[in-house]
């Protein structure tokens, strides 16, 4: 294999020669990448990609992969300590020589654009969304003032925002994480790329802005030739929109080709990457496919429980609501009961209120008007020490892990954290604590000492939820959860949740657009729109025969499953 270096020698005797532009089809050719970082062994080796103008192929693979490696060499973005080696690589018909990170920076947002998989903290906090949109417009400068605000409001068309003008005032934090994503994917989409890499570019969304946003990704690389590099661990969306497939394991690509001819032959390991079958919810013309838990099934269960639990939280009419450039957004007259060993699902588009709703659960901000009770007593009125154990008993695992993660903290710190805080054990057990966390979310040890920058998308994932699970609470409000996870990830904290439940009694709100985890886990479904409650019912009821045509569309927007047969044990029956 030959240095990046040495590939710029090969091009030419001097620097001048960093980059050419050479007749070709494909928006991104790569051979031979290959990412170490420091003394350790490769995290990506022999990396071989192409895509051609208006293809898009899915780089597929589990959490700590080698994904975000990729997809950061291929951007110039590695930390300066990395070393990156490819043969040859070429984008959007130009050879660039990685070394010249000058020359990087120039195909950076022109040649290729990028979605990244945490849209919220890539958006300047401090800027409204026109301007961030307009910095990615090539010679804006010399643009009108019209000309450039009819553009931006093109390119929020384009992503399905239905008030442009309004929605380019607003400032990120205004912005759910849905929203947030769709307006990274028109930023990226501004300066007419010929190359979009998209990092997961599903993970925030419900699955009708899902659907739209792969729509609207793969209409525009079909009508302006762009080619799509999709990263993500979801098989089945992979197989719905991709015209190919790279499947990644432990830094080398196992498979290639067809996503429904490559998926049979992946070694064993890598069959985790299925999503969990699903059947046809034939009931409803409406329905998609999605499989629920039956009616017996939940009275099962319930019984398993000893039949009615106490109340541990209610909901008493309440709203809470903000006043911004779009008017009056939040929760409005929500009620809702969560009863000790019961997990309520809350699922509904970006922007119904589902987030606003956990904070209020969780205390983080009080209702305008309306009521929370915790065991029966009014919140507001707890004094300190009662209030205290309302923080222990209750706790959050955010949408956005790496924002809620003190980046100055490694990843062993940050679930101690809340131990620290409320004085739970020793040095010696709180460590010992830490690490059965870990080993309970699938955390390996040796990652325990890194940064948050240092963990990819899922651990640090992984990282949030080991650690509102320190303080042992009675409560747990899960904010998107599993949205970073790939499907063997998922799987496994989807099977922790459903123990903890069971064996602790442990009362679940968890919140999601993943219509397949809710059928599977929770017992009660609550869908919201526009912050109010528009069904509501068991989950069996609500996803085989839901009432409101909004309900209706979420479950027929669900992609369909990718089943994989496991032709040895066919052949050994």
């Amino acid at each position: 294999m030959t240095g990046a270096s040495a590939v710029g020698q090969a091009e030419s005797t001097t620097e001048s020669v960093a980059v050419h532009s050479i007749e070709t089809t494909h928006a991104l050719l790569v051979r031979g990448l290959t990412v170490r970082y420091g003394a350790r062994p490769p995290v990506v080796t022999a990396i071989d990609i192409d895509v051609s103008a208006g293809e898009v192929v899915a780089l597929l693979g589990e959490s700590g992969s080698g994904k975000s490696s990729i997809v950061n060499a291929l951007l110039g973005l590695l930390p300066d300590g990395a070393q990156v080696t490819t043969d040859d690589f070429v984008v959007g018909g130009t050879r660039v020589n990685l070394a010249h990170r000058r020359r990087m920076r120039d195909i950076r947002g022109r040649t290729v654009g990028l979605v990244p998989q945490d849209c919220a903290v890539a958006l300047d906090p401090v800027l409204r969304v026109g301007p961030q949109i307009l910095e990615g417009i090539p010679g804006v400068a010399r643009m009108p003032r019209r000309e450039r605000m009819q553009r931006v409001a093109e390119l929020l068309r384009k992503v399905g925002f239905g008030e442009p003008e309004t929605l380019a005032r607003k400032y990120p934090h205004e912005l759910s994480g849905g929203m947030a994503q769709r307006v990274m994917i028109a930023v990226a989409l501004a300066a007419a790329p010929a190359l979009l890499i998209a990092d997961e570019p599903s993970a925030a969304l419900d699955t009708l802005a899902q659907a739209q946003a792969m729509d609207w990704i793969t209409e525009l690389a079909r009508q302006d030739g762009i080619g799509v590099l999709m990263v993500t661990h979801d098989l089945s969306l992979a197989a719905q929109r991709a015209d190919r497939g790279l499947l990644l394991a432990q830094g080398t690509i196992v498979a290639r080709g067809d996503i429904h001819a490559v998926a049979p032959t992946l070694p064993h390991p890598l069959r985790r990457l299925t999503p969990r079958p699903s059947v046809d919810a034939t009931n409803n013309d409406h329905a998609g496919t999605v499989e629920v838990a039956s009616a017996t099934d939940e009275k099962q269960r319930s019984a398993s429980r000893g039949g009615a639990a106490p109340e541990v939280l209610r909901l008493n009419a309440v709203s809470r609501l903000y006043r911004s450039v779009h008017g009056l957004t939040g929760v409005q007259d929500v009620s809702l009961t969560l009863n000790t060993a019961e997990v309520v699902g809350l699922v509904g588009g970006s922007g119904a209120g589902k987030t606003t709703l956990a904070r209020v659960l969780a205390g983080l901000e009080p209702p305008g008007d309306g009521s929370v009770y915790f065991r029966g007593e009014d919140i507001r009125a707890l004094v300190d020490k009662d209030r205290r154990q309302f923080r222990r008993a209750v706790q959050l695992i955010a949408q956005n892990p790496y924002s809620s993660i003190d980046p100055r903290y490694s990843a062993r710190r940050a679930i101690e954290e809340p131990l620290r805080a409320f004085g739970i054990g020793d040095r010696r057990t709180r460590r010992a604590r830490v690490r059965e966390l870990a080993d309970r979310v699938a955390l390996p040890e040796s990652i325990l000492d890194n940064s948050p920058d240092m963990l990819s998308g899922g651990q640090c994932q992984r990282v949030a939820i080991a650690r509102a699970l320190a303080t042992e609470p009675e409560v747990l409000i899960c904010d998107e959860a599993v949205s970073a996870l790939d499907n063997s990830s998922t799987r496994r904290v989807m099977d922790l949740l459903g123990e903890l439940r069971d064996d602790l009694n442990l009362a679940i709100v968890f919140i999601t657009h993943d219509l397949s985890a809710a059928a599977e886990l929770t017992d009660r479904l609550v869908v919201m729109r526009d912050g109010r409650v528009i069904e509501s019912g068991t989950t069996a009821t609500v996803l085989t025969n839901p009432r409101d045509p909004y309900t209706r569309a979420l479950v027929a927007a669900t992609p369909p499953p990718i089943v994989i047969l496991d032709h040895t044990q066919e052949n050994n029956p």
